[in-house]
Protein backbone atom coordinates (compact mmCIF):
# COMPACT_ATOMS: atom_id res chain seq x y z
CA UNK A 1 0.00 0.00 0.00
CA UNK A 2 1.13 3.48 -1.08
CA UNK A 3 0.63 6.51 1.07
CA UNK A 4 0.82 9.78 -0.57
CA UNK A 5 0.28 13.57 1.11
CA UNK A 6 -0.46 16.16 -0.95
CA UNK A 7 1.07 19.08 0.76
CA UNK A 8 0.59 22.36 -1.31
CA UNK A 9 3.28 24.86 -0.52
CA UNK A 10 2.51 28.72 -1.08
CA UNK A 11 5.45 30.96 -1.34
CA UNK A 12 7.31 34.09 -3.41
CA UNK A 13 10.36 32.92 -4.46
CA UNK A 14 13.00 35.25 -5.61
CA UNK A 15 16.71 34.43 -5.82
CA UNK A 16 19.35 36.50 -7.46
CA UNK A 17 22.19 34.05 -8.07
CA UNK A 18 22.50 31.60 -11.48
CA UNK A 19 19.44 28.80 -10.98
CA UNK A 20 19.71 25.92 -13.58
CA UNK A 21 17.36 23.10 -13.84
CA UNK A 22 19.20 20.17 -15.44
CA UNK A 23 17.10 17.43 -16.45
CA UNK A 24 19.16 14.98 -16.42
CA UNK A 25 20.59 15.86 -12.78
CA UNK A 26 17.86 15.79 -11.12
CA UNK A 27 16.39 13.00 -8.99
CA UNK A 28 12.94 12.89 -11.04
CA UNK A 29 14.86 12.80 -14.23
CA UNK A 30 13.59 13.31 -17.47
CA UNK A 31 10.68 15.47 -19.77
CA UNK A 32 9.29 18.54 -17.88
CA UNK A 33 5.92 20.00 -19.23
CA UNK A 34 5.88 24.01 -19.02
CA UNK A 35 2.75 25.41 -19.52
CA UNK A 36 1.66 29.14 -19.50
CA UNK A 37 -1.12 31.48 -20.89
CA UNK A 38 1.21 33.79 -22.35
CA UNK A 39 5.20 34.29 -22.43
CA UNK A 40 6.84 37.80 -23.20
CA UNK A 41 10.28 37.44 -24.11
CA UNK A 42 13.01 40.05 -24.95
CA UNK A 43 15.56 39.62 -26.94
CA UNK A 44 14.48 36.21 -28.20
CA UNK A 45 17.64 34.04 -29.84
CA UNK A 46 17.73 30.49 -30.93
CA UNK A 47 21.29 28.97 -30.91
CA UNK A 48 21.45 26.12 -33.73
CA UNK A 49 24.74 25.62 -33.59
CA UNK A 50 26.68 23.03 -31.91
CA UNK A 51 23.50 20.48 -31.78
CA UNK A 52 20.95 21.77 -34.69
CA UNK A 53 18.49 18.75 -32.95
CA UNK A 54 19.00 20.47 -29.35
CA UNK A 55 18.55 24.09 -29.91
CA UNK A 56 18.84 26.71 -26.98
CA UNK A 57 16.26 29.23 -26.47
CA UNK A 58 17.62 32.44 -24.96
CA UNK A 59 15.88 35.36 -23.54
CA UNK A 60 17.36 38.39 -21.83
CA UNK A 61 13.94 38.66 -19.87
CA UNK A 62 10.89 37.17 -19.61
CA UNK A 63 7.51 37.37 -18.15
CA UNK A 64 5.22 34.10 -17.53
CA UNK A 65 1.44 34.44 -17.15
CA UNK A 66 -0.04 31.68 -16.09
CA UNK A 67 2.98 29.42 -15.08
CA UNK A 68 2.53 25.63 -14.36
CA UNK A 69 5.61 23.31 -14.64
CA UNK A 70 5.01 19.65 -14.51
CA UNK A 71 7.06 16.23 -14.16
CA UNK A 72 5.31 12.59 -14.25
CA UNK A 73 7.29 11.47 -10.89
CA UNK A 74 6.73 7.28 -11.03
CA UNK A 75 3.26 6.06 -12.32
CA UNK A 76 0.41 8.64 -11.64
CA UNK A 77 2.48 10.83 -9.81
CA UNK A 78 3.27 14.40 -10.73
CA UNK A 79 5.09 17.12 -9.51
CA UNK A 80 3.50 20.35 -10.08
CA UNK A 81 4.77 23.76 -9.68
CA UNK A 82 2.15 26.59 -10.16
CA UNK A 83 2.87 30.42 -10.06
CA UNK A 84 -0.66 32.72 -8.95
CA UNK A 85 1.35 35.13 -10.30
CA UNK A 86 3.67 37.01 -13.14
CA UNK A 87 7.11 35.48 -13.46
CA UNK A 88 10.04 36.89 -14.42
CA UNK A 89 13.04 36.13 -14.99
CA UNK A 90 16.52 37.66 -16.74
CA UNK A 91 18.94 35.51 -18.38
CA UNK A 92 16.74 32.90 -19.29
CA UNK A 93 18.20 29.85 -21.73
CA UNK A 94 16.01 26.47 -22.40
CA UNK A 95 17.35 23.54 -24.30
CA UNK A 96 15.39 21.19 -25.68
CA UNK A 97 14.76 18.65 -28.46
CA UNK A 98 13.76 21.09 -31.31
CA UNK A 99 11.11 18.19 -33.14
CA UNK A 100 9.31 17.58 -29.80
CA UNK A 101 8.19 21.21 -29.88
CA UNK A 102 8.06 22.33 -33.62
CA UNK A 103 4.53 22.28 -33.70
CA UNK A 104 3.76 23.37 -30.41
CA UNK A 105 5.86 26.27 -31.24
CA UNK A 106 4.16 27.33 -34.36
CA UNK A 107 0.18 27.34 -32.76
CA UNK A 108 1.68 29.75 -29.84
CA UNK A 109 3.65 32.40 -31.28
CA UNK A 110 0.72 35.39 -32.32
CA UNK A 111 3.59 36.15 -34.73
CA UNK A 112 4.47 33.26 -37.20
CA UNK A 113 7.07 35.22 -38.64
CA UNK A 114 9.27 35.07 -35.52
CA UNK A 115 9.69 31.53 -35.61
CA UNK A 116 11.21 32.39 -39.49
CA UNK A 117 13.07 34.90 -38.15
CA UNK A 118 14.12 32.51 -34.91
CA UNK A 119 15.02 29.76 -37.12
CA UNK A 120 17.63 31.89 -39.28
CA UNK A 121 19.77 32.60 -36.68
CA UNK A 122 17.99 36.45 -35.93
CA UNK A 123 16.96 38.11 -32.68
CA UNK A 124 13.09 39.02 -31.79
CA UNK A 125 13.04 41.83 -30.07
CA UNK A 126 9.90 41.15 -28.44
CA UNK A 127 8.54 37.19 -28.51
CA UNK A 128 4.92 36.90 -27.44
CA UNK A 129 3.85 33.32 -27.01
CA UNK A 130 0.28 32.04 -25.95
CA UNK A 131 -1.18 29.02 -24.86
CA UNK A 132 2.41 27.76 -24.60
CA UNK A 133 3.05 23.83 -24.06
CA UNK A 134 6.63 23.16 -24.17
CA UNK A 135 8.49 20.01 -23.37
CA UNK A 136 11.80 20.60 -21.36
CA UNK A 137 13.70 17.67 -21.74
CA UNK A 138 17.61 19.14 -21.29
CA UNK A 139 17.74 22.15 -18.92
CA UNK A 140 16.74 25.13 -18.02
CA UNK A 141 18.33 28.31 -16.91
CA UNK A 142 17.93 31.33 -15.09
CA UNK A 143 19.75 34.13 -14.29
CA UNK A 144 17.39 35.81 -11.91
CA UNK A 145 13.79 34.72 -11.08
CA UNK A 146 11.03 35.64 -9.26
CA UNK A 147 7.72 33.29 -8.63
CA UNK A 148 5.12 34.91 -6.92
CA UNK A 149 2.97 32.52 -5.21
CA UNK A 150 4.67 29.78 -5.63
CA UNK A 151 2.68 26.29 -5.18
CA UNK A 152 4.28 23.24 -4.72
CA UNK A 153 2.13 19.69 -4.47
CA UNK A 154 2.64 16.08 -6.04
CA UNK A 155 -0.89 14.56 -6.58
Amino acid sequence: IMVFAIVPVHVSARTSQPTSIKTSNLYASGIYTLKALQIDGFHAHLSLFPNFAHPVLKFTEVTIRGLQLSHPINGNVTLTIVASGDVTATGVAIKTSLLKDLQTALGSFTNKADLLILVAGGTVKHLVMKHVTLKIDTYLNVATLFIPGLNISIS
